[in-house]
């Protein structure tokens, strides 16, 4: 590889110091690429956003340069968190005005900026390798206007939902107009047909994207991972007193009626099995739907039910590793999606309780024997898998699922970062 494939330009309009798992993936994919010995470009916004304990400190790496441009949107202001009622009725009114003017997603005036700057800096650092990262997808649509005007570059388009038939997205069904969302769907055709390489994080999203690209891209899977630095020196023990089950993070988009029904079945357990309602405690993390309110308020006197705010990723770290098993949800309109948050607990070697649909997260969860599969069809089977993981702990508070080494590797993003680059341009 000569010294101009060296240099990668990444576009991501989601990078720290915002955090979440939205920004992750190509955080860490600048890193590892850094340390393989790449010069990575990477092309942002302006982020003032405070999120504490993001991944901000991956990126500070001499090979890793950040560029951060104008969005030509409020990202700010509709990321914001405004304590005055003035705040909160101007974000909403940049709310209501986006779905006019900004009503496929926050990068769609994005390329007034991105364009200019990113084709300087493909000619000034010699850049052949080019990834974009979506959603935003925009971001996307971009990147392929970007390969219109220089056709030598190499497009790597990282799709990580799948935009248009992404059911809880504004870039879908919330199009206030059918011109609105012809337009959306011409993007996303625009966006696949110049890529030379689309990945997408399940085999089942790839699935979805191969039925709308007629040209010869290659299709490629690279799922989501975890950072092994993050666990080489970190050492968790379970908390014994409790069988405490953890859920971390937000329960919307369906998975707030999957959660109902099975708070309605520790109800039954807890009434049934006066030992399990002693030693058994959900502890949820995050934004939780206020809409299930009024289902939680006898789990919470009972001691069975805590509700906790959002934490930093440092936090949920030590919240998920002194846990007995982590809850994951899952609702039933994704079974093509597997929650980032699976891959984390992998390398916790916690064991996970999933309550999903039959689709990737039940296959994963099968293959690495990662702990229990609660189909949302199976009430019974909910109940019955609740139980047996009970038995588990009065066995062994300690206990940890039978996942092998390799498999567990699979999925570090130091060895994910070898499948990017098999994606680059093979010729010199």
């Amino acid at each position: 590889m000569n010294k101009h494939r060296k240099k990668v330009l990444i576009v991501a309009f989601k990078f720290p110091p915002l955090g979440g798992m939205r920004v992750k993936r190509m955080t860490m994919f600048a890193k590892y690429l850094a340390r393989r010995g790449f010069r990575v470009h990477v092309i942002t916004v302006k982020w003032r956003v405070k999120m504490p304990d993001t991944w901000l400190g991956e990126t500070q790496h001499a090979n890793i340069c950040v560029h951060r441009i104008p969005s030509w949107s409020p990202h700010n202001l509709l990321l914001s968190r405004p304590k005055t009622w003035m705040g909160k009725l101007v974000r909403k009114a940049a709310r209501i005005l986006g779905q006019l003017f900004y009503f496929v997603d926050e990068a769609q005036y994005w390329g007034i900026s991105l364009l200019p700057y990113a084709r300087r800096l493909v000619e000034v650092e010699h850049i052949t390798n080019v990834i974009c990262t979506g959603a935003p997808f925009m971001a996307n649509y971009w990147a392929a206007r970007l390969k219109v005007q220089m056709p030598h570059i190499h497009l790597i388009q990282d799709l990580r939902d799948p935009w248009n038939d992404h059911l809880c997205a504004p870039y879908s069904h919330h199009f206030l107009f059918e011109w609105q969302k012809r337009i959306s769907q011409a993007c996303e055709r625009y966006a696949l047909e110049q890529a030379d390489v689309i990945v997408t994080v399940t085999d089942a999203l790839r699935e979805k994207f191969e039925h709308k690209v007629s040209n010869v891209a290659r299709l490629v899977t690279i799922s989501n991972g975890f950072d092994p630095d993050r666990y080489r020196h970190s050492r968790f023990e379970p908390d014994r007193g409790k069988m405490r089950l953890v859920y971390i993070g937000n329960l919307g988009v369906g998975r707030d009626q999957v959660l109902k029904k099975f708070l309605a079945i520790i109800k039954e357990l807890v009434d049934q099995e006066p030992e399990f309602g002693h030693a058994f405690e959900l502890v949820t993390y995050g934004h939780f739907p206020p809409n299930l309110r009024g289902e939680t308020h006898s789990l919470i006197q009972k001691g069975v039910l805590e509700i906790n705010g959002y934490v930093s990723p440092d936090q949920a770290l030590r919240v998920a590793g002194s846990a007995f098993a982590l809850l994951l949800v899952n609702a039933k309109i994704f079974p093509y999606l597997v929650s980032g948050k699976v891959y984390e607990y992998i390398a916790l070697r916690r064991p996970i309780y999933a309550l999903t649909p039959e689709g990737e997260l039940s296959r994963l969860m099968r293959r690495g024997n990662l702990g229990t599969v609660a189909l949302l069809s199976d009430p019974e089977g909910q109940k019955a898998g609740l139980l047996e993981l009970f038995d588990l702990w009065k066995q062994n508070p300690a206990y940890a699922p039978p996942t092998n080494q390799a498999f567990r590797r699979e999925f570090q993003y130091d060895h994910l970062v070898d499948q990017l680059v098999a994606c680059f341009n093979p010729s010199s």
